[in-house]
């Protein structure tokens, strides 16, 4: 979709469960919703989410490598698909703990 960008926004919409965050955390990354916002006309009233990592490249430059992310129409639909992309992601926690290293 053309001139959507994602943006972190206060307040980050809800809380994310425990379950999620336990379940990033074991793949060493961390679970994030956010509201969508498109360029020039602001909130656009839908939920971005992401499962990503936390790099650093070079001391001091600290950037989000996002191994999944998307949009969802409410939040409780945002939080199944983070459940789904961290189900996705688990067979794969090896190489992700290298990629990290």
């Amino acid at each position: 979709m053309p001139n959507v960008i994602t943006a972190r926004l206060a307040p980050v919409i809800g809380r994310i469960p425990a379950d999620i965050h336990a379940r990033a955390a074991a793949l060493g990354m961390i679970a994030e919703t956010y509201a969508e916002t498109r360029a020039g006309h602001g909130v656009t009233g839908r939920v971005a989410w992401h499962v990503a990592f936390v790099a650093e490249p070079r001391p001091g430059h600290t950037e989000v490598v996002r191994m999944r992310c998307g949009t969802a129409s409410t939040e409780a639909h945002a939080l199944v698909e983070l459940r789904d992309a961290l189900a996705e992601l688990e067979p794969y926690a090896e190489r992700i703990a290298a990629m990290r290293a």
